[in-house]
Formats: C-alpha cells, structure tokens, sequence
C-alpha cells in the first residue's frame, strides 16, 4: 500500500466519493498485477514477483515430479498464431490424465481477442465465437468466448512480463 494525498475540497465535496474512487482503482490495479504474478510472470520469486507463476513454472525443469522445461508450453505469438498452432496446444491437453471438458476454461491477454478472430479451421469456420449474450451489471459475459468450444475468460495478467505489473506491455 501507499499513501496518497486528497485536497480537502475534494474531501468536502458530496459528488465526488474520491477515496471510494481511489480504493476501487487501487483494488483495479492490485487484481492486474496478482493475476500477471500468478500468471505469466518470466522470473523466479523474489524482487517484484510474490511467487512463481504458471508460466515460470512450465518453463522449469523439475526432478521431483520429472518434468521437462517448456513440455507443456506451446508459445505462438502474434507472428506464430495459427489454427495447427492452437488446436496441436489444445490437442495437448486433451490427451491428458486429467482431461475433463466439462471444467476447460481458457485464459487470454485481451488483445489476443484480435488475432483469434481471423482464425479458421480446415471448412472455413472461425474457432473464435464472440459471445452474444452481453455483459450484465458490467461484469462477466453471462455466455462467454469461446474457442474450439471452450470459454475463455480474459485477463489483463495474461500477458508475460519480467516482474509483477498491473500495465504488462505487449
């Protein structure tokens, strides 16, 4: 936490709630930046990253459990996007132990909406479907994306970083 500084007129001022403003754009801020540390953060532990995150995680080698580095990470890109790339990563974990379509769920940096939307399968269907049921109250879409038939949920922490941030760049 930190302190911040408010003019009294702005203390005095019934319209304005500038301290439930602040607390709900620090809470903003922190969710961005625990999601990115629990995420998608590329260091270890330490000085600015509270843990290690997935993605450092699958980017380890692991002689407890026998685990490679990178063997359950397929990276594309902007550059490298495709429908082989996607459906081979989902292809992946469908031949999994633990598979079960019924708790899927896929998380992805906002921007990436932009890539998803051109891609298509081998008949020309696109593997992106935008949800149509509109976001009620503002928050979650009552019917999410989806890709290949999977809901994804988006996440402003999705996008790799080298320390925990709440604005990761990309």
């Amino acid at each position: 936490g930190r302190a911040f500084r408010i003019a009294e007129e702005d203390i005095d001022d019934s319209i304005a709630d500038v301290i439930a403003t602040k607390q709900k754009d620090w809470a903003t801020s922190y969710g961005k930046m625990f999601d990115n540390a629990c995420l998608a953060t590329s260091a270890v532990a330490g000085t600015g990253v509270p843990f290690n995150s997935v993605y450092y995680t699958l980017t380890q080698n692991d002689s407890n459990t026998g685990y490679t580095a990178n063997a359950n990470l397929t990276q594309t890109g902007s550059a490298g996007t495709s429908y082989a790339s996607l459906s081979q990563s989902l292809g992946n974990v469908e031949r999994g132990n633990y598979f079960d379509i019924s708790e899927m769920v896929c998380l992805a940096y906002p921007a990436y909406r932009n890539l998803l939307r051109n891609i298509k399968d081998t008949n020309g269907r696109p593997i992106f479907q935008e949800s149509t049921a509109g976001f009620p109250g503002g928050g979650m879409a009552a019917s999410p994306d989806t890709i290949f038939g999977i809901p994804i949920h988006w996440s402003l922490g999705a996008m790799t970083s080298s320390s925990a941030t709440p604005t990761p760049s990309g």
